[in-house]
């Protein structure tokens, strides 16, 4: 996975990788016992590989940022911030990070696997959702809600792409990209645009509410 880049990546060596943590691996990984089986998904940044670990032959979701297009798109502060939040925050209907580690050309999160994929894809399948059905995933996204915002952190990036269902049908919240800890109010523009709250909308700065929003107004609306 390495590769050469052009792009000076120096000012983002600062990253928390060595915070106390429970890690199930240590931040020294080599990257030679994992056996990639497959990519699930691809992003801006990088992309999401199944990995199978030799150490315990175990599946895990192994998320790839390249290191130069952070710096080149400018999203230094949302990895740090996903990072740390991921780091800090434990919760069942939240996607567990098991292990950070790093080279020259990229930063390494593994991450707990999920194999059911995600909300998007059965919305587009069933098109509609029985009532039972959508206050059970309803309930568990406010639980998560209720958590998060207990130590001030927005999540501010609710869509159906970024909740994985497990095999017995429980919500896990993933890519934290655009979370942060917010004690007030902030200003930053940042989401996807199609569930964009009307205070982000209209720079009016946000807070907590604006994941109320999204829920209510948004993803219910796509479960029905």
């Amino acid at each position: 996975m390495s590769s050469q880049t052009n792009v000076n990546t120096s000012v983002i060596e600062d990253f928390e990788l060595n915070y106390e943590s429970s890690y199930k691996f240590e931040n020294t990984i080599d990257l030679n016992k994992f056996e990639l089986i497959m990519t699930l998904g691809q992003g801006s940044f990088g992309r999401v590989l199944l990995v199978v670990s030799e150490l315990d032959k175990q599946n895990y979701a192994l998320k790839v940022l390249d290191k130069s297009q952070i710096v080149k798109y400018n999203q230094i502060r949302h990895v740090q911030s996903e990072i740390r939040i991921l780091n800090a925050i434990k919760h069942p209907n939240v996607i567990l990070m098991y292990s950070l580690f790093k080279d020259n050309s990229y930063i390494y999160l593994l991450m707990e696997y999920i194999p059911g994929g995600d909300l998007f894809n059965y919305i587009k399948r069933f098109k509609v959702f029985q009532e039972h059905i959508t206050l059970f995933f309803a309930a568990q996204i406010v639980l998560v809600f209720e958590y998060l915002h207990f130590f001030d952190i927005v999540y501010r990036d609710l869509k159906p792409e970024n909740i994985l269902v497990d095999i017995h049908g429980y919500l896990k919240l993933a890519d934290f990209g655009f979370a942060k800890r917010i004690q007030h109010r902030t200003y930053t523009i940042c989401g996807t645009p199609d569930y964009f709250s009307p205070e982000i909308i209209q720079s009016k700065g946000h807070g907590k509410a604006t994941d109320w929003w999204t829920l209510g107004a948004r993803m219910l609306i796509s479960f029905y």
